[in-house]
């Protein structure tokens, strides 16, 4: 027990020596302390930049929405306004269409009377032409029938005459 009474004894000196180990100590961990604050200060800087970036981000990603939002909103009104144009373009196209169309079917109508027209001068001139083919046809066939008879008559006479004379 003695000598842990001994070791239980501060002297001034044992005791500014155990100070200034301990001043030593804190003195390095003050000195470790400052380390780490620098490196959270550097680390609060890189955050702080992190969060800046971040937020530029965050402020670019927004405009390109906006901008987006818009460009579809462009798209649409032309669009819309392209449609409009080309459904007026196609009705007059219609409307051009269908005049000539008309236009077309009228000449065409035209056409085909004044065919008609030439066919029927056509026709009635061939049928003009039968008729006295045929009126010619039919005196020749009478000539011919008289001609016939007037023989056959003149036979049969002659026949009389010869057997009864």
């Amino acid at each position: 027990m003695e000598l842990m009474a001994a070791r239980q004894t501060w002297t001034d000196d044992r005791m500014d020596t155990l100070v200034g180990r301990v001043d030593h100590g804190f003195a390095h961990l003050d000195e470790r302390f400052t380390l780490v604050d620098e490196r959270f200060s550097l680390i609060d800087e890189r955050f702080t930049l992190v969060d800046k970036q971040l937020e530029q981000l965050h402020q670019d990603n927004r405009e390109l929405r906006q901008q987006m939002l818009d460009v579809g909103a462009e798209i649409r009104r032309e669009n819309k306004a392209l449609a409009s144009e080309l459904r007026r373009e196609n009705k007059t196209l219609a409307k051009e269409m269908h005049e000539e169309n008309k236009a077309l079917a009228k000449e065409f109508r035209q056409g085909l009377i004044e065919h008609r027209a030439e066919t029927t001068k056509h026709l009635n001139e061939h049928r003009s032409e039968t008729s006295r083919d045929m009126a010619a046809f039919t005196r020749r066939f009478d000539i011919l029938q008289a001609t016939l008879i007037t023989v056959a008559f003149a036979l049969v006479g002659t026949l009389i005459a010869s057997h009864f004379g």
